[in-house]
């Protein structure tokens, strides 16, 4: 009989197996998963994406960010809130931008670049650790995307789109959603598109 995992053990099995990956792995899972992206209305209809940088074994977002770029897309990258603990703003990030680590050591767009309502973001790429076929994600366990994406449990709002990308070893059965959880509305990996 397998021993049920904490949310840390979890965490931290998810984390092992995509680390797992070899480089070529990764890359090929981040172009399918642009592939996908690139043809979904979303995407299509997007003027300004938030994306993130991709670390610690997250599929890659090279592929999504040239893409992209070359479409003149607005794109904005997440940064730590520095008076709101644990929530998100979100930052311009031009080409050629300058960048600072944050106390993660996660590369942010310095502090002279615009910050951006939230609501005004057409689609968020989010980052996660496991998902299930419902689209509730798994993430670091900091609650960041939940706190900061909380007004859409509040007004319904559908604006911005949140998509999940994430390597298909990272689904679970289940996830084990809470009431403050905010799930995403779509999840894509190198094999499929899960939809809620």
């Amino acid at each position: 009989m397998t021993a049920i995992k904490t949310p840390r053990q979890l965490r931290q099995s998810l984390r092992h197996q995509r680390n797992a990956l070899t480089s070529i792995q990764q890359r090929l899972h981040g172009k399918a998963v642009a592939r996908q992206l690139m043809r979904h209305p979303w995407f299509q209809r997007a003027r300004t994406i938030a994306v993130y940088l991709d670390n610690d074994g997250e599929l890659q977002t090279d592929s999504i960010i040239q893409l992209s770029r070359q479409l003149n897309k607005r794109l904005v990258l997440p940064v730590l809130h520095p008076f709101r603990h644990g929530h998100l703003l979100f930052r311009d990030w031009p080409v050629n931008a300058r960048m600072q680590p944050n106390q993660f050591r996660i590369k942010e767009p310095a502090r002279k670049y615009a910050v951006v309502d939230t609501r005004s973001i057409d689609l968020v790429i989010a980052p996660l650790v496991g998902f299930d076929d419902r689209c509730y994600r798994i993430g670091m366990g900091g609650g960041y995307y939940d706190r900061t994406f909380s007004f859409r449990h509040i007004n319904s709002w559908r604006k911005p789109r949140l998509v999940g990308i994430a390597h298909a070893l990272q689904q679970l059965e289940t996830v084990d959603n809470r009431a403050w959880d905010i799930a995403l509305d779509i999840v894509i990996t190198e094999k499929k598109i899960f939809r809620r």
